[in-house]
């Protein structure tokens, strides 16, 4: 029997992680010993030096500023879960803070990627058939969260975009394992969940990637007067999808309506609610009186007080049904801003911001896209407050980045 080497027994750990991570995120914690027992027989084999990642630290740094935060805490319970819960800050960057001695791949990875999607997608299905024989509608078991258990509907259409791209990518690079005989069965079934996810932001995301390819083609094929003609066409085009689209089409004359309102005078918006609230009425809601608050504690209210803050505020508009809800900002940059100050936002668009360049000098698409998807959707969710985000980001991204120093390191060699 051939002896596994380090070096595969590490990538298909890696693989493993990132395909039980899908369907069973809370074994992060026990994933984390095993990757930790990994990294320390690889220095002990002289497999690993140990190195500095400026975005690593930037990481690291967040999490140091939830730790301050915790000292003007009106709620040491629940600012320990979220020190706890954000854990996956400190310990990637650390455990990733590597220079393996061999060129990281990445098939493994989104090999247990698209195994794990699948899974999670299952499961998903046949809770939906569950609901669906006690009686429920079909958009009551198999859209949004009923097809979608696991993780909330806009982070799992994220890692079906990122599995469908990524398995693309290796694909067209001709990389091992990547054949036509299950890559299109996969993608068929990943766009079939995506769209039953019916995440706005995720539908507008993956329209905005591929306009963007699209667009760069048409550019390079037929020339700039094709290019601005298909640009131009491109918006109608999304148009017509949001708005023929069942539930999205709902959804997007709802957030219109609401826009609308809410641009002519934001506080008399907030103040004339009451009753039923849609979803986006609730977004704009939680983003004024998050900008409020922060305009008034622009150092942070203190790791896990930034329910208090928020129910104050919308106890203030008579808006008790809301208040009871305990929302978030769904705003990962205002929810940053609110619970650990400016100084934290600043340290989070650092984190992006570096990894970007990372990205882009290395030219690692990959990576590229997995940001893209944090920088984007944080716009309308807080991507980093549940442990699909943490941990999923926390876990792509520094890897990645390690992916991307080795890639350009073994470039630098081969060029001399």
């Amino acid at each position: 029997m051939e002896k596994i080497s380090f070096e595969k027994a590490f990538h298909l750990y890696l693989g493993f992680m990132s395909m039980v991570f899908c369907f069973a995120p809370k074994l992060l914690a026990i994933l984390l010993v095993f990757l930790t027992a990994f990294i320390i027989v690889g220095y002990v084999k002289k497999q690993f030096l140990f190195a500095v990642y400026r975005a690593h630290l930037w990481l690291a740094l967040l999490y140091v500023a939830y730790l301050i935060g915790i000292l003007f805490t009106n709620h040491l319970d629940i600012a320990a879960g979220y020190a706890e819960n954000k854990m996956s800050f400190i310990f990637f960057p650390i455990l990733f803070s590597i220079k393996p001695h061999f060129k990281l791949r990445t098939n493994e990875l989104i090999i247990g990627l698209v195994i794990g999607t699948s899974i999670a997608a299952v499961i998903g299905v046949f809770n939906g058939f569950q609901l669906f024989q006690n009686g429920n509608t079909f958009m009551g078991s198999f859209t949004t969260s009923f097809i979608s258990p696991i993780h909330h509907p806009t982070y799992f259409s994220m890692l079906l975009l990122i599995a469908a791209f990524g398995s693309f990518w290796s694909f067209r690079n001709h990389s091992e394992w990547f054949s036509k005989s299950w890559l299109f069965p996969y993608w068929a079934f990943a766009l079939v969940m995506f769209t039953l996810c019916l995440s706005l932001s995720g539908i507008f995301f993956l329209f905005l990637l591929v306009s963007f390819f699209f667009l760069r083609w048409i550019k390079a094929r037929f020339g700039k007067l094709i290019f601005f003609l298909v640009l131009f066409v491109f918006p109608l085009l999304l148009l017509a999808i949001v708005t023929n689209l069942p539930n999205i089409k709902t959804d997007f004359k709802d957030t219109k309506k609401a826009v609308i309102e809410y641009s002519k005078d934001p506080i008399k918006f907030v103040k004339s609610k009451s009753g039923y609230i849609t979803g986006n009425e609730s977004r704009l809601i939680m983003w004024t009186v998050s900008t409020q608050q922060i305009s008034k504690h622009p150092l942070g209210v203190g790791t896990g007080n930034v329910d208090d803050y928020l129910t104050q505020s919308l106890e203030k508009y008579g808006l008790h049904d809301l208040a009871e809800k305990k929302y978030n900002p769904h705003n990962q940059y205002l929810q940053t801003a609110l619970e650990i100050g400016v100084p934290g936002l600043i340290i989070l668009l650092l984190f992006l911001s570096s990894t970007i360049r990372i990205a882009w000098i290395s030219r690692n698409k990959l990576l590229m896209l997995v940001v893209a998807t944090l920088v984007f959707n944080s716009f309308f969710e807080s991507m980093l407050q549940r442990q699909s985000g943490i941990g999923f980001y926390s876990f792509w991204i520094c890897l990645l980045v390690l992916h991307s120093q080795t890639k350009l390191k073994f470039q630098l060699n081969q060029s001399k």
